[in-house]
Order: C-alpha cells, then structure tokens, then sequence
C-alpha cells in the first residue's frame, strides 16, 4: 500500500459513502447534500483549510481509505497544537487487514512531526452530523483501540410545536422580526465582532449567496433570508436565530440562537421561539429539531417543552 494525496478526481468516493451514511441512519434533520457541495468543501472552500488529506491505494489502484484533517483550531484562524480530524473512511473489504491501523500510525506521526499535541474528531464538517452518532458503534471501538479516549458529544433535542410551553413575556424596547437587506452590513458586523469565521460564514450565508456555510446541516443551497431572525434594541442588532426550513421531511432545524451578553436574562430566547414556530407552521413544520450540550439543554429548551431524541460522541488522541 501507499499513501497519496487526495486529489478532485477521488471525490466520487466521498460522494458515495455520504449517500451509504444519509441513507444508512435515520438521520433527524435535513436534506441531501448535492454533490459539488462536498467537492467544493473538500477542494475550494473559503472556510476550511486541510492540511491534512491523504488517501490510500492499493497496487492495483483501489481506494482502501481515506482520512481528512485540519491543524487549525478555527478556520482560517490562528495555527495551534491541536488537529481537528474531520473525515476517516476505511473499504469493508480492508478493514481486516489493518488499513486502519496503517492511516493512523501515518497520522500519528504526522502529527508528532509537526508540534501537535492533541487530536480531536469533528467529524461535522459535510453536515452531517456533529461527532459521532452512537449508532457507528464500529467507529467508536476502532477509535478507543487506537487509544482514543471517549468523550461526551452533542446532544440532539425534538419539539412537537404543539407541545410549545409558551409563556407571557414582554418586549419593552426590543424588537424581534425578519432579516431584512438594510441590516446586511449590520448583521454582518455584529457577527464579526462576536463570533468566528465558522458562523460569520453560516448566519451570512442565509442572506448572500458569496459566503460559503459552515456547517449547513444538509442544505447545500442554503440562501433563505427568511430564515435569519434578528433581534434589535433601539435599532442595533444584539442577537440572531437561523432556521433551517427547507428539509426534506415535517421537521425544520433551528440555531443558532445568540443574544450578546449585556441583553441576556431577559427571556428574548422564548419570544425568538414564537416567532420560529409561527413562521415554520406556516410552512405545513410540525417538529422543531437542534443540536446543543446538556448544560442548555436543561437551562433553556427543556422548560420549552424539547425532548432528548439522539447524541453523539467524540473522540480525543493525546500525542
């Protein structure tokens, strides 16, 4: 075997075991990725950089594997010690004769030879989901073999809107509608300032089609200005929410939801709620879904009326 890098002409691969991935789990949110989404993620993306991409090959020319990663904590951002690990794929016919085994010891010591101390899975950058979905078992004992340490992932929670526990809040000077094309270079701006290029790129998407989405969560076309929430005091924007409407199915995807520190505890999240859910009823939704931690889970949307559906986990490699 030897190891190459990837290059255009293999991303017919990727395209494939995204479709055996869509169609294998019961995923609980969006739609097919299209597939020059994936090649413009993998080779011309404005968000991600990999440093890191290699394949396998046999003699005769078949892929055995392949494996993406980034040395960058945040895209386009400060280099760190850390590699994020975003995408590793070994063929079932391999899989027993120690492929894994052989990509991994290669980026191990990749990693050792360029100063990076941990590794961390993402395994989120497709949009497909963020960590490992607990029902790849298989990924998660090869992982731990290869003296990963299992670590909590995401959480995904599920409201039937029916089920919405709403509760009488009052707005006073706040302002809470739709995008509209007056706040683009406000929107804009606010996001620069509080957030990174990952949801600069994801919330601005929503309303300019140059900007490239973070994550996405299935929706290659993810231009729906509808879909962005803004929140206003006195005229300045101090918060967001992005819906993900267009799905393939009765549930629509929400978040994130901000609100800049100084404007918390005012319970803006629940009357951005309202807003959500009236606006998905109108579009024939009937469920509500998102990913977040347990901490918000039980601080805010369980009050809500959410529910726990599904979790992921991840996976850290000390160097």
């Amino acid at each position: 075997m030897k190891i190459e890098t990837l290059q255009p002409q293999h991303i017919e691969i990727f395209n494939q075991e995204y479709e055996k991935c869509f169609d294998k789990f019961d995923l609980p949110y969006g739609k097919k990725l299209e597939k020059y989404f994936l090649e413009q993620r993998i080779f011309n993306s404005q968000i991600y950089s990999f440093d890191f991409s290699k394949i396998i090959l046999t003699k005769k020319n078949d892929i055995c594997g392949f494996i993406l990663a980034n040395l960058r904590k945040n895209p386009l951002q400060t280099h760190s010690s850390e590699m994020y690990l975003h995408w590793f794929f070994i063929n079932e016919k391999y899989r027993n004769q120690g492929c894994g085994k052989y990509i991994f010891k290669y980026l191990f010591d990749y990693a050792k030879n360029n100063g990076i101390n941990k590794i961390i899975t993402s395994l989120q950058w497709g949009g497909i989901f963020p960590g490992i979905p607990t029902q790849l078992s298989g990924v998660v004992l090869f992982c731990e073999k290869m003296g990963g340490v299992i670590k909590t992932g995401e959480l995904f929670l599920e409201l039937e809107m029916k089920h919405f526990i709403k509760k009488e809040i009052r707005l006073n000077d706040y302002k809470i509608r739709f995008f509209e094309e007056m706040d683009k270079e406000k929107l804009y701006q606010y996001l620069k300032a509080n957030f990174g290029i990952g949801w600069q790129c994801e919330v601005m998407s929503k309303v300019d089609k140059s900007f490239e989405p973070f994550n996405g969560y299935g929706l290659s076309n993810v231009y729906q200005p509808n879909d962005v929430i803004v929140v206003t005091f006195k005229n300045e924007i101090c918060g967001f929410c992005i819906v993900q409407s267009k799905t393939d199915h009765e549930m629509a995807f929400f978040g994130p939801i901000a609100i800049s520190k100084e404007h918390r505890g005012k319970q803006l999240g629940g009357i951005i709620l309202e807003k959500v859910l009236e606006y998905l009823q109108n579009l024939k939704k009937t469920k509500i879904g998102l990913w977040t931690n347990d901490i918000i889970y039980k601080k805010f949307y369980q009050p809500y009326g959410f529910i726990k559906t599904g979790e992921t986990v991840y996976v850290e490699w000390n160097i």
